[in-house]
């Protein structure tokens, strides 16, 4: 299955993020109640920001997941070539579980200077917690795990560790 990515457009997308964001299977991203202006300040931070970025992950053309990656140092420790992730499907789309996991990490896999993805724990738990683990995923264990589950639906397994520093809401 073929994904392709976009960057989202701030004023073009919001609307269709907004009921992302709202829709009670997104409920730890923290904004059910959001209201659309909420949602396209948000987008409209993250196109500013150059440590921080959204895209849009597209099956045949239509829209079924965001993406958006950081810069983890801002957040927790990292390390040189880490990159954050945090994902965020369509309610509409029910894809074999670990598809769109997958999807993202090819992407951001693609890129050489990528070495590790961080994932980081849904905004509920980091917003209560400020101790929630985060979990790992580097590029050896990424393509050694893609070649033996490339027809399997299972999950992709991660590392997960917990951070020594407090995670911002």
């Amino acid at each position: 299955m073929t994904f392709t990515f976009r960057p989202l457009d701030p004023l073009k997308d919001a609307a269709l993020v907004h009921r992302w964001v709202t829709h009670p299977q997104a409920a730890f991203w923290l904004a059910r109640d959001a209201k659309l202006v909420d949602v396209e300040r948000a987008c409209m931070r993250i196109a500013a920001d150059e440590r921080h970025h959204a895209l849009l992950g597209l099956r045949c053309g239509v829209p079924v997941f965001l993406m958006e990656t950081y810069d983890p140092a801002v957040l927790h420790e990292s390390e040189p070539g880490d990159i954050g992730l945090h994902l965020l499907a369509s309610p509409a789309y029910n894809p074999v579980p670990g598809l769109l996991l997958r999807a993202a990490l090819t992407h951001l896999f693609a890129d050489p200077a990528v070495r590790r993805v961080v994932l980081a724990p849904d905004a509920a738990g980091a917003a209560t917690e400020h101790k929630a683990p985060l979990a790992f995923r580097t590029r050896e264990e990424f393509y050694a795990t893609t070649a033996t589950t490339a027809t399997s639906t299972k999950t992709l397994p991660t590392t997960a560790t917990t951070p020594t520093t407090a995670m911002a809401a």
